[in-house]
């Protein structure tokens, strides 16, 4: 299936053998949709499906590689996310590469000095032009890595294993969803949602999941042509977090609603900025977020990082304080708040 990536593989052998003292890489990440993907993990990209509709987009926003290496002996100069989509009946395309050159170094481990390469300026649309129909998604991570302390002229040196994603194009369906809420009182969770254009729609699903990557089909709704709102209770969530979207289908079509997020037993808000509009520093507060570390980044509107700062969350609901530059500009930016598994973001107003 994946004919293309043999010279590689013989590639990555070579290559691992002769560096595995010195440098490699130990994890990659990239973010697809409004999910997180991270490698190797449960979260892996690898075999996930991906359901979207004509009309709708597909953005890789962020990308990360995580290698290490042994001071004087070998040397790490970049990483790079490589990947490319195409119909499962064709000849798969060469491979675009996105540069990731930032780094933010990790500390050492058993005398390595562990890094992190990233991006988190990417905006590219994966379906964009793309028609109805089923394609592979195929990715996998670089790093140019050097036996010695000096070069990297060379291309990428060690890799971690190929990966494919399954992306399926549904037709448009001829409705529209016009809003979609959920509310919870800590029982149960009431979703109601309500319909532009019914269309020829014949049902609903209501699907579910706890991290935003596996979903499951709760029940279904009976469409009426006369209806516009409709409701669905969950009587049974998970204590924490629950998404939930909700399926439209003619029986050959579909489209999806966008998801909405509550939480059972603990504050709604995950990310709220306070005071808004912000003067010097950035203070937002973390609520209901899960205990471990947090890559937290301001970038402006046009995807450039102003600020970062690592916060080790212990879990409690809390504020916390991110210095701005005193030159910053009058607009709106984005608080970006990452782990392995997860991605928030907020946007406020700097007067």
């Amino acid at each position: 299936m994946l004919r293309s990536f043999g010279v590689f593989v013989v590639f990555v052998l070579c290559s691992s053998v002769l560096l595995a003292q010195n440098a490699g890489i130990f994890e990659g990440g990239v973010i697809v949709g409004s999910s997180s993907y991270t490698e190797p993990s449960s979260s892996s990209i690898n075999n996930a499906v991906i359901i979207k509709n004509a009309g709708q987009q597909l953005n890789l926003t962020s990308a990360y590689i995580k290698t290490f290496k042994k001071p004087g002996m070998a040397e790490v100069c970049s990483g790079y996310l490589f990947y490319r989509i195409y119909n499962t009946n064709s000849t798969p395309p060469p491979f675009s590469a996105i540069t990731c050159s930032s780094l933010y170094n990790l500390g050492n481990s058993e005398g390595l000095q562990n890094q992190e390469w990233f991006n988190n300026s990417v905006n590219i649309d994966l379906i964009s032009g793309l028609l109805p129909g089923d394609y592979y998604l195929d990715i996998y991570y670089g790093a140019t890595i050097t036996a010695g302390t000096t070069g990297c002229t060379n291309g990428p040196s060690s890799f971690i294993k190929n990966l494919q994603a399954r992306v399926t194009i549904n037709p448009a369906l001829n409705a529209t969803f016009k809003g979609f809420t959920a509310s919870s009182n800590n029982d149960f969770v009431l979703l109601q949602w309500q319909m532009a254009d019914s269309g020829n729609i014949q049902y609903f699903t209501v699907e579910k999941s706890s991290n935003g990557l596996q979903w499951q089909s709760m029940d279904t709704v009976v469409a009426n042509s006369n209806l516009v709102n409709y409701s669905f209770i969950d009587s049974l969530p998970e204590t924490g977090l629950n998404i939930y979207r909700i399926k439209a289908s003619d029986g050959n079509k579909t489209i999806y609603s966008f998801s909405r997020r509550t939480y059972v037993g603990v504050v709604n808000n995950l990310v709220t900025v306070y005071p808004n509009p912000v003067k010097q520093n950035l203070r937002f507060e973390m609520s209901a977020l899960s205990k471990g570390k947090y890559r937290a980044s301001v970038f402006s509107l046009a995807g450039v990082k102003i600020a970062e700062q690592i916060i080790d969350h212990d879990g409690k609901d809390k504020y916390v304080t991110i210095p701005l530059p005193p030159a910053m500009s009058r607009g709106v930016y984005w608080i970006v708040l990452m782990t392995k598994n997860e991605f928030y973001k907020q946007n406020f107003l700097v007067q």
